[in-house]
């Protein structure tokens, strides 16, 4: 029996100032930095277990897309999920998130180091990692580098260097620190300067809102 007037679930997301990102994500998730200022972190994704598999979390993860829809500024909506938290991957997925990158050792969960995902959703015509330079640029570095180190194997020296070390290799997050509950996924970036205040959006979703099985 689902109570009216029940929070059985919220999502706390941020927007936030591309500036605060370090060089390496600007350039993995927002194509024109000039045109796409802000973008939207969703840090806290948590429901009530009694209410989980009514679809609560599509409905909170849609609101978080229903703001980043209204303001033509915000280019992407991203987040960070542990790799085998297949569940919450297929909701992603289903949404329309890309699966940017890998980032391992990510999440401690008591005491075990565990890599997660991180996954965005592109809005406004930002085309982030899926712009067509990017993936050629890192296709040619990552070219690059493997025969830069198999020269290196062979002791072999160029008298050049094919590319600066920060082109497009796509950032991984500085923060390792995140814990996570076991009724509750914390998700948190190291994003830079993180004492800069930004908007932080709490969103809930009444009970008698939720369709069983969605």
């Amino acid at each position: 029996m689902i109570e009216l007037d029940t929070i059985a679930g919220c999502v706390v997301g941020s927007f936030m100032a591309v500036t605060r990102l370090s060089p390496p994500m600007q350039d993995l998730l927002i194509s024109d930095p000039l045109r796409y200022r802000r973008l939207f972190y969703i840090m806290t994704l948590g429901t009530e277990s009694s209410y989980r598999g009514a679809g609560l979390g599509t409905k909170l993860v849609q609101q978080c897309i229903a703001k980043v829809q209204e303001d033509a500024t915000c280019g992407v909506l991203y987040l960070h999920v542990l790799t085998e938290n297949f569940p919450a991957i297929h909701l992603y997925e289903r949404l329309g998130f890309y699966r940017v990158q890998e980032i391992p050792d990510y999440y401690d969960i008591q005491g075990v180091k565990h890599p997660c995902y991180l996954y965005a959703k592109y809005f406004h015509g930002n085309q982030g990692h899926l712009d067509v330079y990017k993936i050629v640029a890192r296709c040619v570095w990552s070219f690059c580098s493997k025969v830069m180190q198999l020269a290196s194997d062979a002791q072999v020296t160029f008298p050049f260097s094919f590319f600066p070390s920060n082109l497009l290799t796509g950032g991984q997050i500085d923060d390792d620190n995140t814990t996570i509950s076991d009724a509750t996924s914390v998700h948190s970036a190291g994003h830079e300067d993180s004492k800069r205040t930004c908007e932080t959006v709490q969103l809930g979703v009444p009970a008698q809102d939720l369709d069983p099985g969605v």
